[in-house]
């Protein structure tokens, strides 16, 4: 069992003045961890703005594929127009040698032939591609909208839950600093190494016998030493000052 030494006259409720300092040095870092996490969560938004890309990525993609369609489409017209007229040539009674309407014939075939690729090759790809597009488009955009309503929700939640915790600081500050202020130095300074170096819990309460900062029992020959020890006394396991509350 280590006992630690301090001033004479150091009173026996010092230890439960540090218990209760520890319980409001806890519920500050956990404040404090918990602002810090709302505010990750408020300007993280990743999610949404993931979303909105991927939507207008989407609707640039139909619009070139829309601004792909009617150029292909007018280019299939241009070609027509220009089969009709040499059709319209071919039989309009000016052509009169044979080789001349055979190169014509073959070049109203060609354009014909042309915009019918165009069409077979290009417009429909680009009219099957739409209708996979648009539909999907519409439901991410319903997506997004969903995802904007939820994280607006979210936000005025989390805001207002940020906004409580730190306006409970600095009374929790304040009823810290009453606290600490009342203890005796020596034990204060030893409260606060501990506590630097056993994640936040310098004192450990002692119930049924065990360290509730270890969770080991301690034999009831140490028990005893705890409970009529005048000066703080030290967990042999974990080091923690035991309080037996």
């Amino acid at each position: 069992m280590v006992l630690l030494t301090f001033r004479e006259g150091c009173p026996l409720t010092t230890l439960k003045q540090l218990y209760d300092l520890q319980e409001l040095d806890m519920e500050l870092d956990r404040a404090g961890v918990q602002i810090v996490t709302l505010t990750k969560r408020i300007q993280d938004d990743a999610a949404v703005s993931s979303a909105r890309q991927a939507l207008a990525q989407r609707r640039e993609s139909i619009q070139q594929m829309r601004r792909q369609q009617a150029r292909r489409t007018q280019d299939i017209r241009d070609l027509q127009t220009k089969a009709n007229d040499q059709e319209a040539r071919l039989y309009g009674g000016s052509i009169h040698s044979v080789k001349e309407m055979e190169a014509l014939q073959s070049e109203v075939k060609g354009l014909r032939d042309q915009a019918r690729i165009i069409e077979n090759d290009e417009v429909l790809t680009l009219m099957l591609q739409l209708e996979e597009a648009e539909p999907a488009e519409v439901r991410e955009s319903a997506a997004l909208q969903h995802l904007e309503q939820e994280r607006s929700a979210l936000l005025e939640q989390w805001t207002s839950e940020r906004s409580k915790l730190e306006a409970a600081m600095p009374m929790l500050r304040s009823k810290r600093q009453e606290i600490a202020s009342a203890c005796t130095p020596v034990l204060l300074a030893q409260y606060e190494g501990l506590r630097r170096v056993k994640q936040g819990q310098a004192v450990a309460k002692m119930e049924h016998g065990t360290c509730m900062g270890c969770r080991v029992t301690l034999p009831v020959r140490e028990l005893q030493r705890v409970r009529n020890a005048t000066n703080p006394v030290l967990c042999p396991i974990c080091g923690r000052m035991l309080y037996a509350g």
